[in-house]
């Protein structure tokens, strides 16, 4: 087994030999104390499908610098320990802005854009909603939140009758329901999380979701008549702009294609939902502990894939 463990900036260094039998066992240690310490959180190595998943085995995380405009609520480098625990044969590589940078560089040599508007971006927020999806689009793979622990290993997280056609995987966030949007936040009456996402590279809804976002920001310079690295956008521009908004609407557009009528039809989803090679989650499987959308609140139910922290450190303080 190896695994890579990146620094500040991006590096991977692969553990082997003494120091990574040493490194091993204190892993090991680390899982059973987390266990004991945490019996209700499924943690656990579950012997996967013999199908093969179509999504690469790769995690990615991103943690970038927050400037005094962003609080960033005491995110704590503890919750990477269980993606790493849980899924041993996946490579995982957190980013910083240098490495970001050179990721950037690197993939996408002929659309200099990318980059410059990463750098332009004067939110680290929107800069990490742009890059996770430009990191799946050039890789593929699963991005999680810093804010969020493994509950299942991804080898399992399909289900055997999808796992030859899913390609990208997609968790309801807000279902409406019959209710009125009290909530006042959500774009769409049913909503996806992008706090963890799930797909194979080159996919049709990243590429539609990366001009978007370019779009976006074009759309927005030119509506305040300010450069890129001024802009002052509030949290219903930054969620359409890049946010969950922003995935949604890519997702949708793409179901919209292969015959989904409405954002409706997936209300009180029941279990996962193959559209065309899209695989969608009732909220439960990626976002459990709301007050809202049927999920379950008080209790971490079996069918929850992950535990999002809702630590919310993108949102720009007053």
């Amino acid at each position: 087994m190896s695994f890579s463990i990146p620094t500040f900036p991006q590096q991977r260094r692969i553990v082997t030999s003494t120091a990574g039998l040493v490194t091993l066992l204190l892993l090991f240690y680390s899982y059973y104390s987390y266990a004991w310490s945490h019996p209700k959180t499924n943690l656990q190595w579950i012997p996967t499908s013999t199908t093969p998943s179509l999504i690469p085995r790769k995690i990615w995380q991103v943690l970038l610098p927050m400037p005094g405009t962003v609080h960033a609520k005491g995110l704590a480098d503890a919750q990477a320990r269980s993606w790493l625990l849980m899924n041993p044969d996946h490579t995982f590589t957190r980013l910083s802005t240098d490495g970001a940078e050179d990721f950037l560089r690197q993939h996408y040599p002929e659309t200099p854009a990318y980059l410059d508007t990463f750098r332009g971006l004067p939110n680290p927020a929107l800069q990490s909603d742009f890059l996770r999806y430009l990191v799946l689009q050039a890789e593929g793979g699963v991005y999680t939140d810093l804010d969020t622990n493994a509950l299942q290993p991804i080898g399992s997280w399909i289900p055997e009758e999808h796992r030859s056609r899913a390609k990208v995987l997609v968790g309801i966030e807000w279902d409406q329901r019959d209710e009125k949007d009290l909530w006042g936040i959500f774009a769409y009456p049913v909503q996806f999380q992008q706090w963890t996402l799930a797909a194979t590279p080159h996919h049709p809804i990243l590429e539609d979701l990366v001009h978007h976002v370019l779009d976006s920001f074009h759309n927005l310079t030119e509506f305040y008549n300010t450069p890129l690295d001024r802009l002052s956008l509030s949290d219903q521009e930054i969620l359409m702009a890049t946010g969950p908004g922003a995935w949604t609407g890519a997702v949708w557009r793409y179901m919209e294609k292969h015959g989904v009528t409405s954002l409706r039809q997936l209300s009180y989803l029941q279990k996962p939902t193959l559209v065309e090679d899209v695989l969608i989650y009732p909220v439960n499987a990626f976002a459990s502990g709301q007050a809202h959308s049927g999920a379950a609140r008080w209790f971490t139910p079996k069918e929850a894939l992950m535990k999002h922290n809702f630590k919310g450190s993108w949102r720009v303080q007053s």
